[in-house]
């Protein structure tokens, strides 16, 4: 699956993620992958430096999805920002949150988690504000120099577009030849893209937190088996 090219003006609803909270209830794995980015958050935050970024801790969230997988990270952040405030005279600096995801995502099921979620990064903290936007992750979302901390956690492997069809495969690792050239080139330009931005949108000594899937030297991620199966019983 991909994300629609950004000019396209085809309707979107064919792409638009299933609502009432689906992703939020069958995420584990990438809750799990989650994990991994909670002690970066904390090794960004200490370099940034406060002094130099306004009246304002900004962070976004990009890729947000339903937003579940998004408070054990947000509230991890908060937690060490207040905790670097409160050692200087930003004690009151107010903080706020942007998820960022495509315009069809199930927002509504976002902000009931946010809002209403008992593990919210809400949750009894003063000064703390939450705010959405529906774009792509691979155009400019933010005005230049605006976001002290971006995290984003499981997204980048959902290209802009999908650059050709795969006979007789729905995983683009399992393409060869020039099919596989054509995808491999699709997501080099969009990681160049979202590289770009958000090098537009942070501030100075902001920092960038990524966590994402990956492969050995051989290209093999451990996901084969479960795409195989996936594959041949569509092929039923």
């Amino acid at each position: 699956m991909s994300e629609r090219e950004q000019n396209s003006s085809a309707p979107l609803a064919d792409e638009h993620m299933l609502g009432h909270g689906f992703y939020n209830k069958h995420s584990h794995a990438q809750a799990k992958a989650n994990t991994c980015g909670l002690s970066l958050i904390g090794e960004a935050i200490n370099r940034i430096d406060l002094e130099q970024i306004g009246g304002e801790f900004r962070i976004a969230d990009y890729g947000s999805a339903q937003g579940q997988n998004s408070l054990l990270p947000m509230k991890t952040a908060i937690t060490q920002i207040k905790t670097r405030a409160a050692k200087s005279a930003r004690t009151k600096m107010p903080i706020s949150v942007t998820h960022t995801d495509l315009p069809t995502n199930d927002w509504t099921s976002l902000f009931q988690t946010i809002l209403f979620s008992p593990e919210s990064y809400l949750v009894g903290q003063d000064n703390v504000h939450c705010f959405a936007s529906g774009t792509s992750i691979y155009r400019q979302i933010f005005p230049p120099n605006h976001i002290a901390l971006g995290y984003s956690a499981i997204t980048e492997h959902w290209l802009s577009q999908k650059p050709c069809n795969i006979p007789n495969e729905i995983w683009s690792p399992r393409a060869n030849g020039k099919i596989r050239e054509i995808w491999a080139a699709q997501a080099r330009a969009d990681w160049r893209a979202f590289l770009q931005y958000r090098a537009t949108e942070m501030q100075p000594t902001a920092r960038l937190v990524v966590v994402g899937s990956g492969a050995d030297r051989q290209g093999m991620s451990g996901a084969e088996g479960l795409i195989d199966l996936a594959n041949a019983i569509l092929q039923k």
